[in-house]
């Protein structure tokens, strides 16, 4: 994801499931790469099959400055490509 961001902020994912957190956890932490891209460093194990999530921009890795705009991304994976393991980070196990 491409966010440009300031000293000290980073991207996190909140969702759902336990593995984002339960929309209260900050669980998965994005890294920061050149030109003000985030990727995740590894993949979201989950059970579930579909669940909702949004990226929120914290200060200090802990401190909540704000959420994306607009409604929940849903993550359904019974349509997202691949086996198993889905170009988006997210494994169903």
């Amino acid at each position: 994801m491409h966010y440009p961001t300031e000293i000290g902020e980073s991207i996190a994912v909140l969702g759902s499931i336990q593995e984002l957190g339960a929309w209260k956890d900050y669980k998965h932490h994005l890294k920061w790469t050149e030109g003000h891209n985030w990727v995740s460093e590894k993949p979201i194990e989950t059970k579930n099959s579909c669940f909702f999530y949004k990226y929120v921009l914290l200060q200090d890795l802990t401190e909540f400055k704000g959420w994306e705009r607009g409604m929940d991304r849903i993550a359904d994976l019974k349509i997202l490509p691949g086996i198993g393991h889905n170009a988006q980070g997210i494994r169903n196990v």
